[in-house]
């Protein structure tokens, strides 16, 4: 059994990064931070500094998972999108789907670690139980950002390990801790 802990600081997020709740949760959509120590950025710091963004879980280094905004709202992740042949400016995909930044330093050459790809999967796997959705879907940012290349995140993601970790370790990936949701 891999054990991953989840922490609830969602009492620290800046109201202006979230929205309440309407539609039900259809998937995931990864990011990767280009920074560390994000906590505080994503909880406020990006709002004061003029670029409000957030999202609802941060997977650290260590593979600790932190729930940023409350349960029961979404958190302004996605941007503007294309979802479902469309153009969403509106947040809809916000809403439709979980948005985790892996903390990471991308533009210093970093790479997500192996507890970090655990900890994603076994989110995944609590998300997808939880919303009744696949856990296959899952997104990486620079897929669906609008227009095609503003976005290259999650850099360096192993997605390869991640499908495996999701197709032959369901039952061995275990959140502790905080419920997640």
């Amino acid at each position: 059994m891999i054990a991953v802990t989840v922490r609830d600081d969602s009492a620290k997020c800046d109201p202006s990064l979230f929205g309440r709740a309407v539609l039900d949760r259809e998937g995931v959509l990864v990011h990767t931070t280009d920074g560390v120590n994000s906590q505080g950025w994503l909880q406020g710091g990006s709002a004061k500094a003029g670029k409000p963004a957030s999202c609802d879980f941060l997977v650290q280094r260590d593979g600790t998972i932190i729930r940023l905004v409350p349960r029961g709202t979404y958190s302004y992740h996605a941007g503007v999108c294309k979802w479902e042949g469309r153009v969403d400016r509106a947040g809809k995909v916000s809403q439709l789907l979980i948005g985790v930044e892996v903390e990471n330093a991308d533009s210093a050459g970093q790479t997500p670690t192996e507890v970090q790809h655990i900890a994603v999967a076994a989110l995944i796997l609590r998300a997808a139980w939880h919303h009744a959705f696949s856990p296959l879907s899952v997104y990486g940012h620079y897929g669906l950002a609008y227009p095609m290349g503003r976005r290259s995140d999650p850099y360096g993601f192993d997605w390869g390990y991640v499908m495996w970790l999701l197709a032959h370790n369901r039952d061995a990936l275990v959140l502790t801790g905080d419920k997640a949701f």
